[in-house]
């Protein structure tokens, strides 16, 4: 009798949204260095080479796609 109303009482709290259902989280990532080279030039012939290396993110998702936009734009920045 007590599993009954235990299994009643969770299925009514998640109906009405009082339990937070579980997020789903990667077991591990796969990721690669690539490496950039830029050059910046300045005023009166100037020139610098900027060489840096990144990880990137295997994968064609969302969120993938959003990590590793997020990772060049905070070297670009800086």
């Amino acid at each position: 009798m007590k599993k009954i109303v235990m299994a009643g009482a969770l299925a009514a709290a998640v109906t009405v949204g009082l339990v937070a259902a579980p997020k789903a989280e990667a077991s591990s990532a796969k990721y690669t260095i690539i490496h950039y080279r830029t050059v910046k030039k300045y005023k009166h012939g100037m020139k610098a080479n900027f060489s840096y290396q990144l990880p990137q993110l295997k994968g064609s998702s969302a969120a993938v796609k959003k990590i590793n936009k997020d990772i060049k734009k905070s070297v670009s920045t800086q």
